[in-house]
């Protein structure tokens, strides 16, 4: 039987012995004067060159006017201190229209906190944050196309102010906040909710009443009823002033100048937003206070006003990357030294492109400056560089001493001085505890953090026992530069295994300032037998790489290989090539074989996306050696927009999850296929064709149900670390991330429009909360891949397992509740009963609440709910009935999950369902008298009579004025009108009555039951509608040819309309808006017979008619309160000049006299209107349109809907 100790690990473009870092990657922090430094704005090369000025100029306006808004916010703590802008290495000062150079000293410019690109085919001009880890936990960065930048009076014509937007947007990335608001159709954040049962408000958190209406998403019309099923959308409309937060609600409203906090929203239903959703009620500001940067102990001015000071700006160059290796040359490395120095030949000689730059410095206990940096422009200088490394043993020092901070200080100081700008140092050294000392530490972490310099690791221990393992400092301090950290496994120190994890891990650290190096695709070590004969194996080739693809063995010796014959077959076409008897010697150097292809021969490897497999015959042998079999290829296609990334990372907090990202030039890939492994590292010899080693496998999900996936279609898969993958042994578990295309079924967005069209006229996002859709039709699958990433855990995430932290069940997010008639069904998918058992334990319990308020289920606090002991399988349908008792209305059911331990998983999605009426008791009779009946019977047939008689009395009357007001009619006389009074009869009201404000108006007419809702999930349903008494005025006027009135033909021209171009100090400043304006005064159309908002799927913010005239890009300023009149319209004394405006007419409704003497009560405050002479007679016009009326926040007790009714009311001039 043939034997061989195999590791086989497969993987299309990179290898990645990875070591899971904790995010934080962000070096923003947060001064002593309250300024934030080191944020860095990068724009990517995809952008367009010629935008440069432009994009320069408005990046530094808009944060400069978003710093402001930042302290106000604050209370005065936080401002925008010093930012970076970042421009690509080839972009040319004529375009940018100033001189920009490489970073100097103490300027940050590596990562990124804002990143612009080219375009965003999902969000369009939107900036978004993208946020993978819980409430208050940092975000990744944020995103933003360039036509956020580029042309602000477009951006403030779609979204509002562009500062207002970006402070928005910082908050979460800094504080771990979310948007405060909800989104149409959305099944864990929806638009709407149903409060207490009568009420249907907007999800969104306010501090007062929003004015608004409910308008259909499809053509933007109003009259929109979410609980029927319709996808609505709310509008915010008319005078606002009263509401001033949150910001991550209405950021538009130049009102709004800070977040909601606890005392603001004291009182108020708490909505179902994504930010009340998963910070579990918490309110925004207090999320944002409870952030470090607002602690005594971090921010000394923390409870002081500070000084706002001007934000700085550095407009910087990318540099070119700079490599300084820094050798260890002490006794110790004697024994590595071979494959140390083949691995960096390697390197040198072979991997890095042409004109990058190097420099060698080797150190012991002193110094020395073996080369200094050199750009690599040809295969002479290569050879020169890699030679100056020490070519043997015997000229390493003769001492075990050895400085790492001294060869840290020569390389900052001789090497790279006056031109730390791109510096990369490649540490190479053993690492243990006495290779450095806290002053160096210190001393190394002032370079990184003064020059920004990158500093990575390749750590080679050597020996046993204490002192000898790698310090934490040196991946602290990797992670902290933007470096890489990589310990490889030196226990066998003689073996050609160590030269193959040397050259992955400087492959990969050289890999990360973009540099393009060749992908490993596959490593397999054998341990060849003296009777081995035949080594077998099975890689993929990815159909983006393929170019220079390299198969080829590392030897212990490149003369006496052993290698026979090597032999390949493609396995789509079942085609062999070879076997090949000769092997090549241009990579003898470093000991690595490669096939001689004769001239003339077909060669393998021209089809990319398929499996090979390959064959490996063998010399007989006297003794055993170890070989790595290893296939590399490189891109084909540089373009970046081509190139598949994957990374991973972990949450800073417990309990630990991971995060694995995937993208393809910078898009999310949906639906791929993401893996957590977890097996033994082989330890045993394995049979090359029996079994390997048992492991078992974690599916790590894109699923967006917030538990701890935020966002399906982000390219963010996430998973809670299970159990099983925690240990405080780092020799036991191997960690793998395996990522492939899904057998196909992996895909991107393709370039165009956003995937949903934002309404024209709405600046409340529409897209996207718990999950990003992507339409067939834009969708564009990808070719066969597959990436896999060795994972080692940080110290303190293997502690955990050492805690026995006992895990909490997953989150239901697929809750379906149906009544029937004294029973409630529900219906879920099961999840797991421990989220750290990985699905291995079944749910045991299940606890479903009840509530009228939204908000106790919100906030945890709903009292009514019912325990059940039920036991299912995760990943399997689950149901349970339930009777309704004595739960009578609307109610809102939601569930969590339970396990033994008695720990309960997070709060379901909310599901909104009918339970009935409640039951009327009879109120029993007492008992009659002997004539008690007689009397009752006659009380009732004297009522009847006057009735009758009443109404007999009204029709004479009415006869006789009617033959009256004839008479009058032929009367010419001349008369004077001193006003218009409007008197509607009250109708009676119901007990039921709901009131607003604190008046007795009623603004919702008393509906005995609300329409029919869907039980299916909350994103269904409302809304009514009533005309204003200055609506019914305006009508009046125009039937009394008072008031000249627009021809039918010219309805349809009004959709759209574009508010004039307000002069300000910047500039010109377009405001999209619904309003027409003439000589200072603001007309509003009562009734619009199109659409606002335009064909809803149609018009986006890419390739869309913007209907915006393009304004001065060079300058901008966003719209003030004086700007724009949003409450009561004003006419002209013209009014002849305004009859082509369509003002509304009057449809056939019930008014209610309470809405107009409100009305009434409105228009003399703006001052009483009388008709003269000659003269037009002026009318208060309502400010909203005349099918919807003003939409109210739940702060006040009133919430107007537009509802319709048949009765027709008549309006007399005195």
């Amino acid at each position: 039987m043939m034997t061989a100790q195999t590791i086989m690990k497969m993987t299309s473009w990179i290898l990645l012995v990875y070591a899971l870092t904790i995010v934080g990657g962000s070096r923003v922090y947060l001064g002593e004067d309250g300024g934030y430094r080191g944020i860095i704005v990068r724009i990517h090369p995809d952008v367009r060159e010629s935008t440069c000025s432009q994009l320069l100029q408005n990046i530094q306006t808009v944060i400069s006017e978003s710093s402001s808004l930042l302290y106000k916010a604050t209370a005065g703590r936080a401002w925008f201190g010093q930012v970076s802008i970042v421009i690509p290495a080839l972009w040319t000062d004529t375009q940018c229209r100033a001189e920009v150079k490489y970073p100097a000293e103490n300027v940050p410019y590596k990562g990124e906190d804002i990143a612009i690109v080219s375009e965003d085919p999902v969000f369009g001009s939107l900036p978004v944050t993208e946020q993978s880890q819980p409430c208050g936990q940092p975000g990744d960065r944020i995103r933003t196309a360039q036509h956020f930048f580029a042309d602000l009076n477009r951006t403030a014509a779609v979204w509002g102010r562009p500062s207002r937007l970006l402070l928005k947007e910082w908050s979460k990335y800094r504080y771990g906040v979310f948007d405060d608001h909800g989104y149409p159709g959305d099944p864990l954040y929806p638009a709407y909710f149903l409060h207490r049962g009568d009420r249907v408000l907007p999800s969104g958190t306010t501090n007062a009443m929003v004015r608004g209406s409910w308008r259909f998403a499809g053509n933007g019309t109003a009259n929109c009823d979410p609980r029927t099923g319709s996808v609505c959308l709310f509008k915010p409309e008319g005078r606002n002033e009263q509401v001033t937060c949150s910001l991550n609600f209405l950021p538009f409203l130049d009102s709004v100048d800070g977040w909601c906090g606890p005392d603001t929203l004291a009182g108020q239903p708490v909505s179902p937003t994504k930010h009340n959703v998963l910070c579990q009620g918490k309110s925004v500001l207090e999320v944002i206070n409870a952030h470090a940067d607002f602690q005594p102990q971090d921010n000394p001015a923390s409870e002081a006003v500070i000084k706002m000071s001007p934000t700085v700006f550095n407009i910087v160059r990318q540099p070119p990357p700079e490599y300084v290796i820094v050798l260890e040359t002490s006794s110790s490395m004697a024994s590595v030294w071979k494959w140390v120095r083949k691995a960096l030949q390697n390197l040198i000689r072979f991997e890095l492109p042409d004109n990058s730059r190097v420099a060698i410095v080797t150190f012991n206990k002193e110094t020395k400056v073996e080369q200094d940096l050199m750009i690599l422009t040809n295969e002479v200088v290569r050879v020169r560089v890699a030679d100056s490394i020490p070519d043997s043993p015997n000229k390493l020092s003769r001492l075990e001493d050895r400085c790492v901070n001294c060869g840290v200080q020569v390389a900052m100081d001789t090497v790279l001085k006056n031109r730390e700008a791109g510096g990369h140092i490649i540490l190479i050294t053993q690492g243990d505890s006495r290779s450095l000392s806290r002053t160096d530490e210190a001393n190394i972490a002032n370079y990184e953090s003064y020059y920004n310099v990158r500093i990575s690791s390749v750590i080679v221990p050597l020996g046993s026992g204490n002192g000898r393992q790698p310090l934490p400092f040196y991946r602290r301090i990797a992670d902290q530069s933007g470096g890489k950290f990589f310990a490889v496994d030196a226990s066998r120190s003689g073996s050609i295994y160590l030269l193959s994890d040397l050259i992955v891990a400087l492959r990969n650290i050289v890999g990360v300032d973009s540099t393009p190096v060749p992908a490993t695709l596959h490593i397999n070590k054998v341990d060849k037998l003296m009777n081995t004969t035949v080594s077998r194996g099975t890689f993929f080739l990815d159909a983006a790489l393929g170019r220079d693809t390299k198969f080829g063995v590392f030897v212990e010796d490149d003369e006496d290989h052993g290698i026979k014959a090597i032999q390949l077959t493609d396995q789509l076409k079942n085609k062999t090539y070879g076997p090949y008897p000769k092997m090549s010697s241009d990579f003898d150097i470093v000991n690595f074989k490669t096939i001689n292809f004769r001239v003339g021969d077909q060669l393998p490897f021209q089809e990319v996306g398929v499996q090979w497999t390959y064959e490996i015959t063998w010399f007989p042998g006297t003794r055993k050696t170890a070989n790595v079999v290893m296939v590399t290829s490189k891109q084909k296609n540089p373009d970046p927009s081509k190139r598949l990334q994957t990374s991973v990372w972990s949450s800073s907090v417990p309990p630990y999850a991971i995060y694995c990202k995937v993208t393809m030039g910078g898009l999310a890939v949906h639906n791929a296929d993401v893996r957590l492994h977890v097996g033994a590292q082989t330890t045993v010899n394995t049979n090359i064709s029996g079994q390997q080693n048992q492991s078992r496998s974690f599916s790590v999900l894109d699923d967006g149900v917030g538990d701890p996936d935020l966002q399906s279609g982000d390219g963010v898969y996430s998973l809670i670390l299970p159990s099983s993958a925690l240990t405080s042994s780092a020799t036991l578990q191997q960690l793998q991330i395996v990522v492939t295309d899904n057998a196909g079924g992996a895909y991107t967005a393709t370039s165009g429009p956003p995937l949903i069209g934002q309404p024209r006229d709405l600046a409340i996002p529409v897209c996207c909360g718990a999950r990003i859709p992507v339409a067939e039709a834009r969708r564009k699958y990808l070719a066969t891949f597959r990436h896999s990433l060795d994972l080692n855990l940080p110290v303190e995430v293997r502690q955990q397992a050492e805690n026995n932290i006992v895990g909490v069940p997953g989150k239901i997010a697929d809750l379906v509740v149906q009544r029937n008639g004294s029973e409630v069904h529900l219906k879920w998918t099961a999840v797991d009963g421990d989220r750290m058992a990985g699905g291995s334990i079944s749910t045991a319990m299940y606890r479903v609440y009840f509530a009228a308020d939204i908000s106790e289920l919100v906030l945890f606090s709903a009292e009514d709910y019912v325990d059940v002991s039920q036991q299912d399988i995760a990943g399997q349908p689950a149901n349970l009935t339930l009777l309704t008792e004595d739960r009578t209305g609307y109610v809102y059911v939601g569930m969590r999950a339970g396990n033994p331990a008695g720990n309960f998983g997070r709060m379901s999605n909310l599901v909104l369902v009918d339970l009935g009426e409640p039951s009327v008791l009879p109120v029993p009779a007492p008992e009659p008298s002997a004539t008690g009946g007689d009397w009752t019977l006659i009380g009732i047939i004297l009522g009847v009579i006057f009735i009758l008689v009443l109404c007999l009395f009204v029709l004479v009357l009415s006869i006789i004025c009617g033959k009256r007001s004839k008479k009058l009619k032929g009367l010419k006389t001349k008369t004077k009108s001193s006003g218009v009074n409007v008197h509607i009869p009250s109708p009676s009201r119901s007990e039921a009555t709901d009131v607003s404000y604190d008046s007795d108006h009623q603004l919702v007419p008393t509906m005995s039951k609300p329409p029919p809702v869907s039980h299916t999930s909350f994103a269904n349903n409302i809304t009514p509608t009533y005309w204003s008494a200055s609506q019914l005025l305006t009508e009046h006027e125009q039937r009394t040819g008072t008031l000249g009135r627009k021809s039918s033909s010219n309805n349809n021209n009004n959709s759209s309309s574009l508010a004039a171009a307000v002069e300000n100090k910047y500039g010109v400043y377009q405001q999209h808006n619904n309003n027409d304006v003439y000589n200072g005064y603001t007309i509003t159309p009562l009734n619009s017979k199109t659409s606002h908002y335009g064909d809803y799927g149609l018009h986006h913010l890419h390739g869309g008619d913007y209907g915006v005239i393009a304004g001065n890009y060079t300058t901008y300023v966003g719209p003030s309160s004086q700007d724009i009149d949003y409450g009561t319209v004003v006419m002209p004394r013209n009014v002849e000049e305004f009859q082509h405006l369509d003002y509304g007419i009057v449809s056939d409704a019930d008014y209610g006299s309470d809405m107009v003497e409100e009305g009434l009560e409105e228009e003399e405050v703006a001052g009483n209107r009388s008709t003269t002479t000659g003269q037009q007679q002026a009318v208060n016009i309502s400010d909203v349109s005349s099918s919807t009326l003003p939409m109210f926040n739940p702060s006040l007790r009133g919430s107007l809907i537009s509802l319709n009714s048949a009765k027709k009311k008549n309006i007399t001039q005195v």
